[in-house]
């Protein structure tokens, strides 16, 4: 795992690739056998909830969730996060869960891509914030983060710090630049 990229192949032969933008995630996951993965949006009270797509056999189809999320506890000091997920070579289809949930069945010899796009604006906010990994290769996405990630990090030089020292400077500005607004 690095800052700008996250790779990770489980003991169960399932591969993750990933990378982000400003407000938005790109992942391709390769699994080895036929199955399905499900996802249950956590936290808080669902506003708001659209699938679009239908199941396909093509592996390009693609469905996408919109979602609304309200914050649970103090409603003057609630906030709603709203989310685009795009998710690609896959079938998807709401089934019963706690809270919203749902199945996500890969096309066989197909990876899934997924796209999402968050804002604590609109809707519509979380749709542009998508399009900055939206269609866009994996590699792409990754070389732009590296580059904004290395701008990032490069603020503070420590030429006299031992090597545990710079890890953790690095480590430390990594964290502070991963909440999601802009310091």
């Amino acid at each position: 795992a690095l800052p700008h990229r996250y790779r990770v192949r489980t003991a169960s032969g399932v591969q993750v690739d990933g990378a982000a933008a400003n407000d938005a995630v790109l992942a391709e996951i390769a699994f080895p056998a036929a199955g399905f993965l499900q996802l249950t949006v956590p936290g808080g009270r669902i506003e708001h909830v659209t699938v679009e797509g239908q199941p396909s056999t093509s592996p390009s189809s693609t469905s996408t969730i919109r979602l609304a999320v309200r914050s649970d506890g103090d409603p003057e000091t609630a906030l709603t996060s709203w989310y685009e997920v795009s998710l690609g070579g896959a079938d998807v289809e709401e089934v019963p869960g706690e809270g919203p949930t749902f199945r996500v069945a890969p096309h066989e010899g197909a990876a899934l891509r997924i796209e999402v796009g968050a804002s604590f604006i609109s809707q519509a906010q979380a749709g542009y914030a998508k399009g900055a990994v939206e269609g866009i290769p994996l590699d792409e996405v990754a070389r732009t983060a590296e580059r904004a990630w290395n701008s990032v990090l490069a603020v503070v030089e420590a030429p006299e710090a031992s090597a545990d020292d710079a890890r953790a400077v690095a480590s430390d500005l990594y964290r502070l630049f991963c909440y999601p607004t802009f310091h």
